[in-house]
Order: structure tokens, then sequence, then C-alpha cells
């Protein structure tokens, strides 16, 4: 599989980070709603809604969480290539090399500790104050979303060595099939005359 296929849309990789992009953006609804449902009920029947910092501290979770996969899939996150772009095309890759082991193993180590927080919040059985919630899918949703993330990592700094050893330009990733088109340029036309 070359390094284009790898990074399209429809691998399985892909297709994680996008199911996961598009969990968080339900979250994401459903916290608008709650927080619209809350607000009305507040100001016009003087009856906010309970448990409302609860539900949304455990939606944050679909927010943080879930987005990061697929920004890290796309190469979203942000890079300062001031020096990067003088470089020639090898030693970017041995770059890029270096700053994904660095980032995988970091982001998988996180995964790690999130792993083992939640099996504390399992084993203590931590519970939300009103409704008693169980905490450790919670937990569980993280360790999952920052897995995915560290592998979607893993699968660039691959690439990155590939394109080290071979001397080839980065391949860029293909945005999920509902994204929206790329605005179009705005470089007038080459002809004017």
């Amino acid at each position: 599989m070359d390094s284009a296929n790898a990074f399209a849309a429809d691998s399985l990789p892909g297709r994680a980070v996008t199911w996961l992009a598009r969990a968080g953006a339900v979250a994401l609804a459903i916290m608008a709603a709650i927080t619209f449902v809350d607000v009305v009920g507040r100001e016009l029947i003087d009856r906010p809604l309970p448990a409302k910092r609860e539900l949304t501290e455990i939606l944050m979770v679909g927010l943080v969480y879930m987005g990061m996969g697929l920004t890290t899939w796309l190469r979203g996150h942000i890079r300062v290539d001031i020096v990067y772009l003088l470089m020639p095309q090898r030693m970017r890759s041995l770059f890029d090399s270096f700053t994904y082991l660095i980032a995988t193993i970091f982001i998988a180590l996180m995964a790690w500790q999130l792993f083992e927080r939640m099996l504390t919040k399992y084993e203590k059985g931590d519970v939300t104050e009103l409704w008693e919630l169980q905490w450790w899918p919670v937990a569980l949703v993280a360790t999952i979303c920052t897995g995915v993330m560290a592998l979607a990592l893993l699968a660039q700094w691959i690439d990155s060595v590939s394109r080290a050893l071979s001397g080839r330009a980065e391949a860029q990733a293909a945005p999920p099939p509902s994204a929206p088109p790329a605005a179009p340029s705005a470089a007038p036309p080459a002809n004017m005359e």
C-alpha cells in the first residue's frame, strides 16, 4: 500500500478517526441542546436543568478527545515551518520522523495513564455528584480516543521514516467524505490579458 492510500479517508484508520469525530460532533450538539434547555428553563420558568454541569463535564470528553484523532490524521495540528520549508526534502522527513516518534511515545504514555485512571475509577466506583453516573466509561472513551490518536501518529511516523529513506515528498491525507470542499484559491487566473 502506498503512502497516498495509507492516509485515505476510506482506509480503516481514516474511517475510525472520522467516526470518532462525528461522535464528538454529536456530543457538541447535545451539549448545545442541554445549555439551551437550561437557559430557557432558568430564564422563563425559573427551573434550571438539574445536573447540567455533570452532563457538560461528561460530554466535554467527546469534544476534546474525539476530535484529536481526526486532527492528527489530517495533519491539522499547528506546525511552525519557517525553517522547515528551507530544509531539503530528506531533512524534512528526518525531522518529521523524530517529531512523530516523540509525539507517538508521549501520546501512548498518555493513553496508558488514562487506562490506569479508568481502572482506578472502576475499582473505586467513582460516580458523579447528583445522578451518580459511573466515571469509568468516560475515562474509557478518553483512553480509546487517545489510543487512536497514538495509532495515527504511529502511522505518520512510519510514513516519515519511509519518506526519509526514499526521499519522496509528504503525502497529504484525504479529507473525510463529509468534509466541505476546500475554498477556491485566491490566486488570479494565469492568463489575464
